[in-house]
């Protein structure tokens, strides 16, 4: 009873505890155990060739089957049956994929979806500064009329320095816009292809879906 009563309480404070005055920590999603795949991988070959060895020169079972069977060739069976162990173990494991088929093909659409909204966003950014660059520093905007005009205002008691800085900015300006419409259009491009590429490999997807189906139906 009081050990019951001490879980409950427990259970109630850690509760507590945790929830309102520590902060959890933020919970990632790995693909995988990492590098304990390797450790149990590992740990299981060692497995097989202890037992192996503990059934052969400890348990007797070869002795009963074979009364005059020397170290030597107990060593030579037991060495063959871990071999023969080993050796399914690997078969499994490259028969039987780590991850299904329809959990791969989930990933690999979610993933797709991201990318296309990721581009999807990055040439939205790009179009809207481009657009607004273009609006503002159009040829027939800043030509120049535009310089004239500044050239009267500096007659007027307007510096050289500050009509340099003008043409210079603008010009810097010309060429931020020729740049991000340059981007643009290459990751159209690179858009285009990838596209293009998923076309002829669904095309090809469905041709061998079709022969397989055309053999099965013969």
């Amino acid at each position: 009873v009081c050990s019951l009563l001490n879980n409950l309480i427990e259970i109630k404070s850690d509760g507590f505890k945790i929830l309102m005055a520590h902060q959890r920590c933020h919970r990632d999603h790995p693909d995988g155990i990492g590098t304990w795949v390797h450790a149990f991988t590992l740990l299981g070959y060692v497995a097989v060739a202890t037992n192996v060895t503990i059934v052969g020169f400890n348990s007797g079972v070869l002795q009963r089957l074979y009364p005059g069977i020397s170290p030597f060739y107990t060593l030579v069976a037991v060495v063959v049956v871990e071999h023969l162990i080993v050796s399914i173990m690997v078969g499994i494991a490259a028969v039987v994929p780590d991850v299904p088929q329809h959990v791969a093909e989930r990933a690999v659409a979610r993933k797709k979806a991201q990318r296309d909204a990721e581009f999807d966003q990055r040439s939205a950014r790009l179009q809207s500064a481009a657009v607004g660059h273009k609006a503002f520093f159009d040829e027939a905007t800043v030509d120049e009329t535009e310089m004239g005009r500044l050239e009267t205002d500096e007659a007027a008691g307007t510096t050289t320095i500050a009509t340099d800085k003008w043409r210079k900015w603008v010009v810097e300006e010309k060429i931020r816009r020729r740049v991000l419409e340059k981007e643009i259009s290459t990751m159209n491009a690179i858009y285009t292809a990838w596209i293009d590429a998923e076309k002829d490999k669904a095309r090809r997807l469905q041709a061998e879906l079709d022969a397989l189906t055309t053999k099965k139906t013969a």
